[in-house]
């Protein structure tokens, strides 16, 4: 399956006719896209990478309970179709919050778990990368950052944490 969405990803990030660079200017303006366009590309790259690190990290019952309630979460909105930017419409870049998201996702988990690259079999990103993506999303669609850290914040507040238990029942979570 992974297989499968990295080379959906590589195709759309190679088809001319995609519409990524162009939101990118829209959103920047010609000269500051250079900044924008090949790092947010790379993380949208980079996505199943961290995906199977954070489906390792879900399903190791010596994680935190609470972390593993986060990657499954992470999962589950990946599948959601109905997302801040829907790649139904907006092509490549329809993938940016979700790379947000799982990228959010992973650097948490590596700065909780106190982790160093060499710990990570999947993806060893480094910290000045993460950063750097962050960042960079964060400057380009603010608004949809916003969102997203809010849905973080929730999730990982333990009165909300235990609020929404119920969601979290099957610990196992989805496949990847």
């Amino acid at each position: 399956m992974m297989k499968a969405f990295r080379k959906q990803l590589k195709a759309m990030a190679l088809d001319p006719q995609d519409t990524f660079t162009r939101q990118v200017r829209m959103l920047t303006g010609t000269r500051d896209a250079v900044r924008f366009e090949a790092s947010l590309r790379e993380m949208i790259l980079r996505m199943p990478d961290l995906l199977i690190q954070i489906r390792e990290w879900m399903v190791d019952s010596t994680q935190p309970r609470h972390l593993r309630r986060l990657h499954n979460f992470t999962l589950a909105y990946l599948y959601n179709p109905q997302d801040f930017l829907p790649e139904s419409t907006e092509g490549f870049f329809g993938y940016l919050d979700d790379a947000y998201l799982v990228t959010r996702v992973y650097q948490s988990t590596v700065d909780e778990l106190s982790l160093e690259t060499g710990d990570l079999s999947h993806a060893p990103v480094s910290v000045s990368d993460l950063q750097k993506w962050v960042a960079l999303t964060r400057e380009l669609i603010p608004g949809t950052t916003r969102s997203i850290e809010h849905v973080l914040q929730t999730l990982n507040n333990p009165t909300e944490r235990e609020r929404y238990e119920p969601l979290f029942e099957n610990e196992k979570g989805i496949g990847v």
